[in-house]
């Protein structure tokens, strides 16, 4: 909902993933998506990439992650890290999560500002969407 509010008031393109989008069973193409959707976000500028339950695809890394967890969680991160550049200034990543004490530390330190929503009435959402706007 956040997301799609930022959108309808800057007029920005909007990605919408969901971890299973990225998933593949095949070596190396999770990878690629995950290139594809930076490249394709730089590309229609402004653009919002609206990660939804980012803790199911960038958890902490451990012993026991398979070869394709570990290289989807690296590109996210390498992608992540070119977001920086001034050619990349109109894009804006959010990664929404019901579970922020999983997601991988290093994950965590690349996004620059982090807010918690707590469940609201409809009216209240809409008060804080305007809020922020004006802010």
């Amino acid at each position: 909902m956040i997301g799609k509010a930022i959108v309808n008031e800057s007029g920005a393109t909007f990605f919408y993933i969901s971890a299973s989008s990225i998933g593949s069973k095949w070596a190396g193409e999770s990878e690629q998506l995950v290139r594809t959707l930076f490249a394709v976000a730089a590309a229609k500028q402004p653009s919002v990439v609206f990660v939804d339950e980012i803790d199911s695809m960038l958890t902490k890394r451990s012993d026991d992650d398979s070869g394709f967890r570990r290289a989807v969680k690296t590109e996210f991160m390498v992608q992540l890290d070119g977001m920086s550049s001034t050619q990349n200034e109109s894009i804006l990543i959010i990664g929404a999560t019901n579970c922020p004490h999983t997601i991988d530390e290093a994950i965590r330190r690349r996004f620059v500002k982090r807010m918690y929503i707590p469940l609201l009435a409809t009216e209240a959402r809409a008060q804080f969407i305007t809020a922020r706007h004006q802010a």
